[in-house]
């Protein structure tokens, strides 16, 4: 067993486990695609986000809106088109 350590979303500082070279750590990734300037099917994707932030345990702090919202912006600024 690897002896590192990681804190978790609560601050605590845990042992870390090593599982094939990869690390274990807090974090949840999907992907939205941007079609014609708008995001496909964003609440399906929502849905895969807030499923996979429930079973890691993870608290955003931020409200599916605000999620929304951020993912909108950052759309935007990005200029993207078709992703």
């Amino acid at each position: 067993m690897d002896t590192e350590a990681y804190h978790s979303n609560k601050g605590d500082l845990h042992p870390g486990h090593r599982l094939g070279g990869l690390i274990h750590c807090d974090i949840t990734y999907e992907v939205v695609l941007v079609w014609k300037g708008g995001m496909f099917r964003l609440s399906v994707y929502l849905d895969r986000f807030e499923a996979s932030m429930v079973a890691l345990h993870l608290d955003p702090d931020m409200t599916r809106a605000a999620i929304q919202s951020a993912l909108t912006q950052m759309a935007a600024a990005s200029g993207l088109r078709n992703s």
